[in-house]
């Protein structure tokens, strides 16, 4: 009797239907996109930074040789 009720019990406390509509409910969704526009400007300033910094480096070595 133990397993059974406790598989039903995860089973029930982590639908991926109720995960969904939490996830997505309307409340959440303001905080969801402030948090993917905020770690992707990071990602993309810091990716932006790198890469502006390789080219600098190629640009000075082509420069110098």
């Amino acid at each position: 009797m133990r397993p059974s009720r406790f598989s039903l019990q995860t089973s029930s406390a982590f639908p991926a239907d109720d995960v969904l509509t939490s996830f997505f409910s309307p409340d959440l969704l303001p905080r969801f996109y402030v948090e993917v526009v905020t770690l992707s400007t990071q990602f993309f300033s810091q990716a932006w930074c790198t890469v502006t910094l390789l080219l600098l480096g190629k640009i000075k070595k082509l420069s110098g040789s």
